[in-house]
C-alpha cells in the first residue's frame, strides 16, 4: 500500500495505476484461492446430495418392494381365506346331504 503511488495516482487523475504489480497480483491470488475453496465446497455439497438422492432412491424402491409384497401376501391370505370358506361350505353342505341322506324322512 504505498502512499506515494496512491497520491501520484489521485495526483495524475489516473495515469498511474493506484495498485502496485504486486498488490494486484496478491488479490489476484487472494481471489483464486476464494474461487477455488467456493469450487471444493460446492463439489462436496453436490457429491453429499448425490449420495443423499441414491440412498433416498434405494430405500423407495425397497418400501415399494415391502409393500408390493406385503399386498401379494394380503391377496394371498384373502383368496386362501374366501377358498377355506368355500371348501367349509362346500363340505358343510356334503355333510347336510349325507346326513339328510342317512336320515329317513
Amino acid at each position: 500500500m504505498g502512499l506515494i503511488r496512491k497520491t501520484t495516482s489521485i495526483g495524475t487523475f489516473g495515469l498511474v495505476r493506484y495498485r502496485s504489480k504486486a498488490e494486484r497480483l496478491q488479490r489476484a491470488n487472494a481471489e483464486l484461492d476464494r474461487a477455488q475453496r467456493k469450487l471444493a465446497e460446492a463439489t462436496t455439497a453436490a457429491e453429499t446430495s448425490r449420495e443423499r438422492a441414491r440412498k433416498a432412491e434405494r430405500r423407495a424402491r425397497k418400501a415399494e418392494a415391502k409393500a408390493g409384497l406385503m399386498a401379494q401376501q394380503r391377496r394371498t391370505r384373502r383368496w386362501g381365506r374366501k377358498r377355506l370358506a368355500g371348501l367349509a361350505n362346500a363340505a358343510s353342505d356334503a355333510a347336510s346331504t349325507a346326513a339328510s341322506a342317512v336320515t329317513p324322512g
